[in-house]
This record gives structure tokens, sequence and C-alpha cells, in this order.
């Protein structure tokens, strides 16, 4: 856990500000259990100095692209920042940043996920996809060079449980089962789950685009493709087998509340209980976010908020909220 001492490098003086990174003034960090840990989607390097009043131009560099660092010694440091994918730091950016990089310090740093990695099977939930809230601050929202928010869903959870990698296996409108009412072109969980790398999580986040097509819910011990129930026991089925020598651990999130299948005359509770059905069936732990999500779908306030398109949450409420739910199952089921 972080200790409540924590400062923000907002109180330090911006000293240089360049196309695709910042710098801060020298501020003194200290050794032992002084650690590091910047924003979503930041990489930081740092140089050290003798004293505050050192006035060379380049310190000797100790941290070079890093998204955390234990020091060993008291010194001071210079940190610069920048995004991990290079992109061009507007004005916008540039002040956000200047307001929102901190500086933890860890009396004692969770290390059961350091150098282990994560595979999420979704739909755009997972891919990275956000809606824009109309009338807040559009930093959360500004699409970065790879076509997604910083803010997406993967980088976030990246972030908080500091993993080795996040293999990101989400697809746009995909279903769990086939359904020749959904996308045309999109393979469904049931045909993808098998082409998936190892990992130490598995991550299944999907439900809602069953529901906005309408998939037949069927039975318990239904086998077959078409319906909800037979595709989830295909899913589980197969993603135990393929990680069965891996030991590794299986995790299921239902989905949010959305007034998208309400909008094609389909309701998605009943996805979502089934889910819960199925994941207790094969003793699988669920994430259950139409109850437990903060969304819901009668309080405007909240929906034009962190919920503008009726199916994908909002940058501010993945950075928020959503990476934290899915981060803090991860810790309770490890």
């Amino acid at each position: 856990d972080y200790e409540k001492n924590t400062f923000e490098l907002k109180d330090g003086i911006l000293d240089t500000a360049s196309a695709s990174s910042m710098s801060f003034d020298k501020i003194e960090m200290f050794e032992k259990d002084t650690c590091i840990k910047v924003g979503n989607g930041l990489i930081m390097s740092a140089w050290k100095y003798s004293d505050v009043s050192d006035n060379r131009e380049i310190g000797t560099q100790i941290v070079q692209n890093k998204t955390f660092y234990r020091f060993t010694e008291d010194t001071f440091v210079r940190f610069s920042f920048r995004f991990s994918n290079s992109a061009t730091l507007t004005d916008s950016y540039r002040e956000y940043l200047k307001n929102n990089i901190f500086v933890f310090k860890y009396a004692d740093i969770d290390s059961r996920f350091r150098g282990k990695t994560v595979a999420m099977l979704g739909d755009s939930i997972t891919n990275g996809v956000t809606s824009t809230p109309p009338t807040l601050n559009s930093v959360y929202d500004l699409k970065m060079t790879n076509g997604n928010s910083i803010f997406r869903l993967d980088s976030k959870i990246a972030e908080i449980l500091e993993v080795n990698a996040i293999l990101n296996y989400g697809v746009a409108s995909s279903t769990i089962a086939e359904n020749s009412a959904g996308v045309s072109g999109v393979a469904p969980f049931i045909d993808r789950y098998f082409s998936m790398s190892d990992a130490d999580y598995i991550i299944v986040f999907g439900g809602v685009n069953d529901a906005i097509f309408g998939t037949p819910i069927g039975t318990i011990d239904d086998t077959s493709r078409t319906t909800f129930c037979g595709a989830l026991n295909i899913l589980l089925n197969g993603l135990i087998d393929k990680y069965i020598e891996t030991d590794s651990k299986i995790l299921f999130v239902a989905p949010l509340q959305s007034f998208a299948p309400s909008n094609r005359g389909n309701e998605l509770k009943p996805y979502v209980d089934a889910i819960k059905m199925m994941c207790a069936k094969y003793a699988i732990p669920c994430l259950d976010l139409y109850e437990k999500g903060r969304l819901n779908m009668v309080n405007d306030t909240v929906k034009s908020r962190y919920f503008t398109d009726g199916t994908h949450p909002t940058g501010i409420f993945n950075d928020k909220f959503l990476g934290s739910y899915i981060a803090e199952f991860v810790k309770e089921n490890s």
C-alpha cells in the first residue's frame, strides 16, 4: 500500500517543455523506502545532482524510460516525463501533466505482480474505445497517435498492478457466442481464445454485445455455439484446458450497465445472471460490474460524465474507477 505522505511534482518548477517531454526543477529523493510511480501512459527519466544549487545543465542519468524506480541513495533529482508512444505534448496535455504527475513513497511494495503477464479477452472496452463527454476536460479523451486514449483500460490496470505486460485481445463488437446478427467478419470469443499467448492471469470481460445482438440465453448444460450459456461452456472449458499446465488464474468480469441493449429491445441483466451462473459452475471468480460498477442508467449526471454513448465508458471512468475495480479484483484473487 502507498504511504499517505505522497507529494506531487506540480509543486516543483516546470523547467523546460519540449514538443514531446517535460522536465521539472530539482527535488530531493531519499534512500531505501523511496520509489517513484508516474501517471497513466507516461515513462520517466531522471538525472541526479549533488545538491539543489548544482547548476550542471545535464546531471548523471540514473533513470531512463521507466515507470517506477527505487532510489538507493539520498540525492537531488531532475525528472523528465514523456508519453510512451512519443506523442507530441499539446498545451492542454502539458497543463494536465503539470497537475497530475505524482511521486509516491512506498512503505512496502506489493511485488506479487512484478514480472507477471495479464491477458485480457474482450470487446471494444478492452480494446481501448472510450466515449467522449461533451462538456468535460477533453484531455481525458484526446486520442493519441495509436488511435486510442492514454486512459484506455489495459494501461490503467498495468499501472496499478505494475505487471510486466498486458496482452490485449479486445476486438470491437465481438460477442462471446456465434451470432449471425452481429457485425460481419468479427470473430466471437469462442473462436479467438485458443490463439491467446501464455499469461499468469486471464481476464475475460464481455457479454454486452451478446445482449445488444440478442444472443439466445440457452441453459446451463447447453453446448451450442449460438447460445450464450452454450458459448460460455465452450469458452470456460477451453480456457481451463488451455491454461491448466501453467496454473494461470482465470477471472471473469461481467458487463457494466448499458442502455445500448434496451435500445434494441433487449435486456442486459439476464446475460449478467448467466455469466455469474456459469462462472459458479466452473468455480471461476466473477466481478459483477452490473451491480458494483458505479454506472447506472437512471441518473443523467452519471450518464453524461461517464457513459455518453450507451456502451463505452469515458476515459475519465477508466482512469478513476474501472481500472481500479479490475486491478483490485485481480489482487483479491491472487
